[in-house]
């Protein structure tokens, strides 16, 4: 009886530690699809032009609770994501999220986990590789890739205080360290052009 007992709550922690498991491995394609799903309608939103008044330094839109501020295209790694208004471990389990300044201030820096659908494929892009950042009023910045390397958690000073206008940030593939990409902005001229071909 004592065997028998011990036998199916061996069975039970097993049968629960696989479903952790399993949970935690679908995190990542779960994060990618809620993603998919609110750039469309961020898309649509910022097409219509539903701009929530300005909260902090930058117009937001609202889409199920949270704020998003625009989205980012990359098409050398084939992303196009949304960004979140502002940054909490909640949050960024469902988007990329700015962490701190501004696209005005010329000092904003985003981050993301480093899922395959989200910043995870952030070490393949190449010096020059483009970006555009799309705000939720429609306006457009373009950046290139200047430089990256990776900082440590604590260096939180160093992340925030670069002579970069948009910086993105994820996990190295250890989880100890954070890969930091620096873009420098496209000449307004360069910039203009490309709003002309969206």
């Amino acid at each position: 009886m004592l065997k028998r007992r011990l036998l199916m709550l061996c069975q039970m922690a097993c049968i629960a530690v696989l479903a952790v498991c399993l949970f935690r491995l679908s995190q990542p394609w779960r994060a990618a699809l809620t993603a998919s799903k609110t750039l469309t309608e961020l898309k649509a939103q910022i097409q219509a032009g539903n701009v929530n008044s300005v909260a902090s330094d930058m117009p937001t839109v609202e889409i199920d609770g949270y704020d998003y501020i625009g989205y980012l295209s990359i098409p050398e790694i084939d992303r196009e994501l949304p960004v979140m208004a502002d940054l909490t471990d909640e949050k960024l389990k469902i988007s990329p999220c700015r962490y701190y300044g501004s696209i005005a201030a010329e000092n904003m820096v985003l981050g993301a986990h480093n899922y395959p659908g989200f910043f995870g494929h952030l070490k393949e892009l190449s010096p020059g590789a483009e970006l555009v950042f799309t705000g939720v009023d429609g306006q457009i910045w373009q950046f290139v890739v200047a430089e990256s390397y990776v900082l440590p958690p604590s260096a939180v000073r160093e992340m925030i205080s670069g002579e970069y206008p948009l910086t993105l940030f994820t996990c190295t593939e250890d989880d100890k360290d954070r890969l930091t990409v620096r873009f420098e902005a496209l000449p307004k001229a360069d910039s203009q052009e490309g709003r002309d071909a969206l």
